[in-house]
């Protein structure tokens, strides 16, 4: 909008109540002016921010959803400040603030407070509203501009971590629902999912629903309006339900994709360096991006996956080809077998003729320490690995000094049975056992997500292939490579980091992985 240039003069008269009657005008006719210098945000800026105030103060729709980046006032704008709107213009309504936590939310309420009670451009413009108000709680506030007895509190907030109460209301705002727990649990997902419909329950007919908030996951409740239930209210909307009316989304990302900033005065080049450094790509990408892909990162797209026949490996028999190919294998350790707990994955791969590394088996499981060990000796049976890589960090440094005892154990045991059949004398030496498994133990010193990042290059050209069968592959194959492909969303890291680890393995025998 053009501000009168002749209110904006009478800012800076010396005249007391011109200056007053300018600030008045000022806060009437200019939304973004009133939020900044009434509200008291001073943070905001009129380039980024004037068009979201201006939807908080204007636009009735009935669901609105808006995607920023943290850090860009989000929820200074929309819940903070557009709840103070809202009573100003309807001091009747009912609001419910529900965040991704109740400890959250009450922060929203007392920042509320804050200003209601505190800040002096809004008290001399528009009164103290919680002067003897009726209710002042740390969930819950009655403003003293109500009339019309009810329930419900002018503003209401609720966490996810909190239950959902049976009152209802006139607008309900949906604020950073969706956390990085999201990301990693589809049970927390699940969760995420049944608190907003809990809570949208809670509407008044004819009310209204405003979103905000960051997308963590492919599959979170932000994915699921979007691509799905957005599309079922449209269907219902045009059949003339006006209760169905569709969700307004805005999604604005830290860089659009021409490489454009678009919060430059918050957001710069260097601020979103520092942070994709000190985040990490997962939490960049949800929080800075709206993406939880990393374009452009070393990351494992399922439509770049190459992938090989087991069939071609096998015989006439249908065995593998044991003597033609070489084998390797490699195992990162879990710390135990818990229902929570870590998966402790064996990989094992051959080389093929061109050097490529192909993952015949993907073994996923949660295991106890002595399982670890006996599926290596039993793989080693089949295989007949050229070497087998066991990551030797913290406490798994135990897993290769098991795996030797292991083979000792057995080893003894054959003598035992030569020496009760009489083959040998009882004072004959032990012979060293015919097949041992040709292990090492790797010490990792570089970081995790810099080690599974390194082999991108390799699984985009078809240098590491999977099963085509992959989906039906035995041993869990399926899980190994989905966590390679949700990778870096998800916190279980085993599976990519097991693949890295027998690349490694591999490469570091002297074969030529780039060959034609």
């Amino acid at each position: 909008m053009t501000t009168n240039l002749h209110m904006l003069e009478g800012l800076e008269s010396n005249d007391p109540r011109r200056r007053d009657l300018s600030i008045r005008w000022l806060a009437d006719h200019d939304n973004f002016y009133r939020f900044k210098y009434i509200y008291g945000f001073n943070l905001l800026d009129d380039e980024t921010h004037r068009v979201f105030v201006d939807e908080v103060c204007s636009d009735k729709s009935k669901r609105l959803g808006r995607f920023w980046p943290r850090g860009t006032y989000k929820t200074t704008i929309g819940s903070v400040g557009g709840s103070i709107e809202e009573l100003r213009q309807d001091p009747e309504l009912a609001i419910l603030i529900a965040m991704n936590s109740g400890t959250n939310a009450a922060k929203v309420l007392s920042e509320i407070k804050a200003i209601l009670r505190n800040n002096v451009a809004f008290t001399h413009l528009y009164g103290n509203w919680l002067y003897r108000c009726p209710r002042e709680q740390q969930y819950s506030l009655i403003i003293n501009r109500r009339q019309r007895p009810q329930k419900s509190g002018s503003i209401d907030v609720i966490g996810k971590d909190s239950s959902v109460t049976s009152q209802h209301y006139d607008l309900i705002i949906l604020d950073d629902i969706v956390d990085e727990k999201d990301r990693d649990s589809v049970a927390e997902r699940d969760k995420t999912k049944r608190f907003m419909n809990d809570v949208i329950d809670l509407l008044n007919p004819g009310g209204r629903i405003r979103l905000r908030g960051t997308f963590w996951h492919h599959e979170d409740v932000y994915a699921y309006l979007i691509e799905d239930l957005n599309l079922e209210l449209q269907e219902e909307y045009n059949k003339g339900n006006k209760e169905s009316e569709p969700y307004k989304f805005t999604i604005t990302p830290a860089r659009d994709a021409a490489g454009k900033l678009n919060f430059p005065n918050i957001l710069s080049d260097e601020k979103l360096t520092a942070l994709r450094i000190e985040k990490g790509l997962a939490s960049f990408s949800a929080q800075q991006m709206l993406n939880p892909l990393v374009e452009g990162a070393t990351v494992f797209l399922k439509e770049q996956a190459h992938y090989f026949d087991i069939d071609d490996y096998k015989d006439e028999d249908g065995l593998l080809q044991i003597d033609r190919y070489s084998f390797f294998g490699s195992c990162d350790p879990a710390l135990g077998r818990t229902t929570t707990g870590c998966y402790a994955p064996i990989f094992t791969g051959l080389v093929n003729d061109i050097g490529d590394l192909c993952l015949v088996d993907m073994n996923m499981e949660i295991r106890q320490p002595s399982s670890i060990v006996d599926t290596i000796i039993d793989n080693d049976a089949i295989y007949y690995y050229e070497e087998f890589s066991i990551e030797s960090n913290a406490s798994q440094v135990l897993y290769g000094e098991l795996l030797d005892a292991q083979i000792r154990e057995m080893n003894l045991k054959i003598h035992t049975e030569r020496v009760a059949r009489g083959t040998v004398s009882s004072t004959t030496r032990m012979k060293k056992p015919r097949r041992y498994v040709p292990h090492r133990e790797i010490y990792n010193t570089e970081k995790k997500d810099a080690r599974i990042q390194s082999i991108e290059g390799a699984y985009s050209v078809g240098k590491i292939r999977f099963r085509l069968d992959w989906k039906t592959a035995p041993n869990n194959y399926d899980i190994a490579m989905k966590h390679i492909w949700n990778y870096p969303q998800i916190t279980l890291k085993d599976a990519p980091d097991c693949l890295e680890m027998l690349y490694r393995t591999v490469y570091s025998q002297g074969l030529n992985f780039m060959a034609v």
